[in-house]
């Protein structure tokens, strides 16, 4: 029997490879070794990407370390997963499957740490997917191994360069590379134009809100027409009038924030230098289809992005300027996106502080000062990745089948559940929802934590629930969500 706990000594010893020894294959007390060999692993018929490339891996080791030796065939009294594991862990995760010889394979052999298939392994074993079908374990491994593998992976040691990209200086030849292939691939995602300049700046979409007038407008004096569909373009419009002279000529604050207006009726102001819109309202759950036509030649379309950003596909010639803050679905909090139309560049106000001017950072590559170097890396392998998923229009109909799922079930409630926004303009990235019985909301906030479905309460401006349902969020969430709304509805809803 294996030793249990984390106080006992093991007879196994924990294997640490990579820098000074500090990161563990095998960590005590959280071993997971079995008596059994790993002969036959070619021949399983669940053999994805992952299994090859870790074989690759270990065959090119051989010649330099001689074969790779089995843990698995030196540990005594272990015939199961739950004999295996430790008693400070949750058993009922390693239930015996018949793909337990890829996990052999994976554990007991001597792997270096830039691999790391045991973080893979270990975080693999922690989602639902563990005893799903082979196609849902394949497409878990793969998508795993392309957008979190390499971040993992390289986390101290980028492409064999011997620092982590924290370490790394932004002006050094290594950094340049990942700036310049985040900007080509964010190119490729967008289709966006050689006479548009993209930017990695910082400070969030709100420091835009000021950053665009003063770049935009060469005089405080200059007209600039907002549509206000929620509360961010509300922001916006407010920032505005420090720099400019904003108008709203729409806002759907009477309407609660749950429309967009026909364009046709709007009233532009002619002569005005832009036209800013909120892409999608986070808070309300409100987004545009299509967008508004500036009504003169030299008026351009602004738009916030952030909430929707490489959600679906854009046609970037409609606007002068596209801004998105990275968090919802491109990469961490911290960095700010410009796509701004190259000829609109270099007439910022007298007033513009340098880190707003564009003409600034679009001249210095967005290298002016040291900008959030991990963060544009991170932002990079998702837009690496979403090029591998097929682009945009492959994303796209990904997240309408979960908006589609979603908001079904909320209409199909009999007004259990209920969404105040218009239909032909609800958001495929938050779906805001109410309760029939509003006494029942916190109840119902409370029993999704216990099944691991959190942060569903709605924006303290408007109560109810928000399920954010922005790319990462796999259908498997959605369809979990929907079935817990059909529960909780069945024990619940007494006439």
């Amino acid at each position: 029997m294996l030793p249990r706990g984390r106080g006992h000594r093991s007879q196994f010893p924990s294997f640490y490879k990579g820098r000074g020894g500090r990161i563990p294959i095998i960590q005590h007390g959280n071993k997971k070794l079995f008596k059994e060999n790993i002969t036959g692993i070619d021949q399983l018929e669940d053999n994805p990407e992952l299994f090859q490339k870790v074989q690759e891996y270990l065959n090119s080791k051989k010649d330099n370390e001689g074969t790779s030796s089995s843990w698995a065939n030196k540990v005594q009294g272990s015939t199961s997963y739950a004999e295996a594991i430790t008693s400070s862990e949750d058993r009922e995760k390693y239930i015996p499957s018949p793909f337990k010889d890829i996990i052999v394979f994976l554990e007991t052999h001597d792997l270096r740490w830039e691999k790391e298939p045991w973080k893979l392994m270990q975080r693999y074993m922690d989602t639902a997917s563990y005893a799903a079908p082979s196609y849902k374990r394949r497409i878990f491994y793969e998508e795993f191994l392309t957008s979190m593998g390499a971040s993992q992976s390289e986390l101290y040691n980028w492409r064999g360069s011997g620092m982590s990209v924290m370490e790394m200086s932004h002006r050094g030849k290594e950094f340049l590379s990942i700036i310049q292939k985040a900007e080509s691939d964010l190119r490729s995602l967008l289709y966006i134009p050689p006479d548009y300049t993209i930017l990695f700046l910082q400070g969030g979409a709100t420091t835009q809100f000021a950053a665009a007038p003063l770049n935009l407008c060469s005089s405080p004096t200059d007209a600039v027409d907002y549509i206000v569909t929620g509360s961010w373009g509300d922001k916006a419009f407010k920032e505005a009038a420090k720099y400019c002279n904003p108008k709203s000529i729409w806002s759907g604050k009477s309407d609660k924030y749950t429309k967009i207006p026909n364009f046709d009726s709007l009233n532009q102001t002619p002569g005005a230098k832009f036209l800013h819109i909120c892409a999608n309202e986070t808070i309300h759950g409100v987004e545009f289809k299509s967008y508004p036509t500036p009504a003169g030649q030299k008026e351009v379309l602004v738009a916030d992005m952030s909430s929707n950003f490489c959600s679906k596909p854009v046609d970037v010639t409609k606007f002068g300027m596209i801004y998105a803050g990275a968090q919802k679905n491109v990469g961490p909090s911290g960095v700010t996106i410009v796509i701004i139309r190259s000829d609109l560049i270099g007439y910022a106000q007298a007033i513009t502080p340098v880190m707003l001017d564009y003409k600034i950072h679009a001249d210095n590559n967005s290298l002016y000062n040291t900008p959030p170097c991990y963060g544009i890396y991170m932002c990079g392998l998702v837009f690496e990745d979403l090029v591998e998923q097929g682009g945009l229009a492959e994303v796209e109909k990904k997240n309408v089948r979960k908006g589609s799922l979603l908001y079904d079930a909320i209409d199909g409630s009999k007004g259990f559940f209920r969404c105040p926004v218009e239909k032909s303009v609800r958001s495929l990235m938050n779906v805001p929802f109410t309760l029939a019985k509003p006494e029942l909301e916190a109840e119902f906030v409370k029993e999704a934590a216990k099944e691991k479905m959190v942060q569903l309460k709605g924006h303290r401006s408007v109560g109810g629930m928000r399920a954010s349902i922005y790319n990462a969020m796999p259908l498997a969430g959605v369809e979990k969500l929907v079935a817990f709304m059909k529960d909780f509805q069945a024990r619940h809803d007494h006439a």
